[in-house]
């Protein structure tokens, strides 16, 4: 199971960063992080009743080609990428920073994590076990935006989001090593980099207009989607959409009798 750092919480800015491990207290404070948590419970209730043998990766902070390039709560890499190969003034944003842009993460590239995932069932050490694996580089979000603007040469306007704090969420991988051997993780700026060709590919011959207005309109789609299915609400689409993986249920006429059964059916594993 693919799940995330996210279940451990986070670490206010202002406190010197923790890096959990996996015998850590799990303090999910996202509907995201609670729906990974609910995986992994889920996953090993079903090892105690079944028998059925597991491996738990708890990944952090994942980029590369394919990343989310619109939400900057949850693909910040893509969204800050985004919104400086949007070049035209009138067609961007300035960036969202939550906090004050000192927390810290490490940003791991999606080829790296993927081996890891290929790897994790041949590995009999890790049968059932709960392993954080991911990129020991930590940066700063500051430090992030700094690589980004380098990466595309462009520069682009930030704004402090008000009333928000910013946190902390790095993790100790000794049990990683331990499982995998010391691995080498793809530098930040070389994974922007093929990042940042991924996007010019999949916008090549748009204009910076039609390029917004693709973004805007997704955008919407999303939002129109979430009101449809109500008091489902954010956790509810993060189970569906992350912890079994049914994308396609997201379709306006028949989300919101599909998503009531599935919830029905994470309620019963709860």
């Amino acid at each position: 199971l693919l799940s995330s750092a996210a279940v451990y919480g986070e670490v206010p800015q202002w406190h010197p960063p923790k890096y959990f491990t996996e015998t850590d207290k799990t303090n999910p404070s996202s509907p995201y992080a609670i729906a990974k948590l609910a995986a992994e419970q889920d996953i090993r209730a079903t090892h105690q009743m079944f028998g059925q043998n597991f491996v738990i990766l708890r990944a952090h902070s994942v980029y590369g080609p394919g990343v989310n390039i619109r939400d900057p709560h949850h693909g910040v890499v893509g969204a800050y990428l985004m919104a400086n190969l949007l070049k035209n003034a009138n067609a961007r944003q300035p960036l969202p920073v939550f906090g004050d842009g000192s927390q810290l993460r490490s940003f791991t590239f999606v080829d790296d994590l993927a081996e890891v995932i290929s790897l994790s069932p041949l590995i009999p050490s890790t049968e059932n076990q709960i392993i954080n694996v991911g990129s020991e580089e930590v940066t700063s979000i500051d430090d992030l935006i700094a690589a980004i603007k380098s990466t595309v040469g462009t520069e682009v306007a930030t704004v402090q989001v008000p009333d928000t704090v910013g946190s902390h969420l790095v993790v100790d991988h000794a049990k990683s090593h331990c499982m995998f051997g010391n691995r080498h993780w793809t530098p930040l700026q070389d994974g922007l980099q093929s990042t940042v060709q991924w996007v010019m590919q999949l916008f090549a011959g748009l204009s910076q207009p039609e390029i917004a207005k693709i973004l805007r309109k997704r955008c919407v789609e999303e939002v129109e989607i979430r009101n449809k299915i109500g008091l489902l609400g954010d956790l509810c689409v993060k189970s569906v959409r992350e912890v079994l993986e049914v994308r396609t249920l997201f379709t306006a006429k028949k989300s919101k009798q599909q998503l009531s059964r599935w919830a029905g059916n994470i309620e019963k594993f709860n």
